[in-house]
């Protein structure tokens, strides 16, 4: 699984880096082998303004096709990661739940045909 940040205009030490990469792999690792990449996408869109204004957007391509796409607004970057990825932890689940129905709904088929 290779991941991915982007975050220009928004200031990450390596430290930080290398905190969010950790992270993303730990609550990712279940899935690693379905996992094609992550791509991490980090913007701070208010500006200096303040408010929640952290936005983390991943974009997981799965093995052997499909992209999940969600992002997530925090006043931190690092929980606005943690949220995300827990949220694309539930996202890969349900996919992969929906591939392997409908793997067993076409097998039944194939079944009944014969």
């Amino acid at each position: 699984m290779n991941i991915h940040i982007h975050s220009p205009g928004v200031r990450l030490g390596s430290d930080l880096l290398g905190c969010l990469d950790g992270h993303l792999r730990r609550v990712l690792g279940r899935y690693s082998a379905r996992i094609q990449s992550v791509q991490v996408f980090l913007a701070d869109i208010n500006g200096h303004r303040g408010g929640p204004d952290q936005r983390c957007r991943l974009v997981a391509r799965l093995r052997p096709s499909g992209e999940l796409v969600l992002e997530d607004v925090h006043q931190d970057v690092s929980a606005a990661v943690g949220r995300a990825a827990d949220r694309l932890v539930s996202l890969i689940r349900q996919e992969l739940e929906r591939r392997h129905a409908a793997r067993r709904r076409q097998a039944t088929r194939r079944l009944n045909l014969r």
